[in-house]
């Protein structure tokens, strides 16, 4: 068997496949769907948990069950440019579904056999990934969406299409001000307050069609639930009644 380092990542042009993710001390991951597709510069990298729910009745959010949700969260997808320092390959993510990580994606890459394996640089990890090799890895295109985050590339007969969210997670969602101080709540608390409520919802035995009233001061809750409706549950507030996420953390 040999072992041949990567030198550029022109040569790395192509649809891959992954085969193992493994760290220390935690269970290989073997099942996990992952696509990686890189063009001279660009990629996008999409990784969805195994099975697949069916979403074939699906024509809402309001279709949605609680396990769809929970599904759509634990998917990874990020796109971006890929740079080579010489020695490490890092995956700048400009584009990322998930929270920003505390480091960099980074590693090197060698071949063993036809197997491509990646170490990790700043994580201890291993993947193995394996060109498709029905694809080929000309010609690649890529295109900006005008007035959008978002990127289209396109290696051979294949594309992937990766759009940002209209504002980060860590981006000033809502000011409270009670009168007396005034608080920042950005989109990573409201989005955990309205988890918290489905949580606790759910707990409760409520599901999706029963009503439930929730009354509380006029707060940032009330923001989490009017910005982004539960699928799991539904309800009718009157005037003036609000409910409180917030007091859920």
């Amino acid at each position: 068997m040999t072992t041949n380092p990567i030198a550029s990542v022109f040569s790395l042009q192509g649809l891959w496949r992954r085969s193992l993710l493994a760290w220390p001390g935690r269970p290989s991951d073997t099942t996990t769907s992952v696509r990686w597709l890189q063009g001279p510069h660009a990629y996008i990298d999409l990784r969805q948990p195994t099975p697949l729910p069916d979403f074939s009745q699906v024509r809402s959010r309001e279709d949605l069950t609680f396990e769809d949700c929970l599904w759509l969260a634990r998917q990874e997808g990020f796109a971006g440019h890929l740079h080579f320092d010489g020695r490490h390959f890092e995956w700048v993510r400009e584009i990322d579904f998930q929270p920003s990580a505390p480091t960099a994606d980074a590693g090197s890459l060698h071949w063993e056999g036809d197997v491509l394996i990646e170490t990790g640089r700043d994580a201890d990890y291993i993947e193995y990934w394996h060109r498709d090799p029905a694809v080929a890895t000309t010609p690649t295109s890529l295109a900006g969406v005008q007035d959008s985050p978002a990127v289209l590339l396109r290696v051979g007969p294949h594309f992937m299409y990766a759009r940002d969210r209209a504002a980060r997670l860590d981006a000033e969602f809502i000011v409270y001000d009670d009168g007396y101080r005034g608080w920042t709540y950005r989109y990573r608390q409201i989005a955990a307050a309205m988890c918290a409520l489905r949580v606790r919802l759910r707990a409760s035995g409520i599901r999706k069609g029963d009503s439930a009233v929730i009354w509380s001061e006029s707060r940032p809750g009330w923001a989490a639930r009017a910005a982004a409706p539960d699928p799991v549950w539904s309800s009718r507030f009157p005037p003036g009644v609000t409910n409180d996420a917030a007091r859920l953390r």
